[in-house]
């Protein structure tokens, strides 16, 4: 039986980026979770509409929306 391996508080800790667009435009945002192959959510928010996209190494595997259709694309 393997050992579980320790995580350090840094791979446990939530980061989080929150801004508004004009800061850092969503193409550019997208562009670097690609580069960066980072895993977590993305949750984009715009009036009272959202969406989150939820990453695994730079790929989206899920998405959800408030906005009430049946399919976003």
């Amino acid at each position: 039986m393997a050992a579980a391996r320790r995580t350090s508080p840094q791979e446990t800790a939530v980061k989080t980026i929150q801004g508004d667009q004009g800061l850092m435009p969503l193409k550019d945002l997208w562009q670097w979770r690609e580069t960066r192959r980072i895993s977590g959510a993305l949750k984009v928010k715009h009036d009272d509409r959202s969406k989150t996209f939820y990453l695994q190494e730079g790929k989206i595997v899920f998405l959800t929306s408030n906005n009430g259709r049946r399919a976003d694309r």
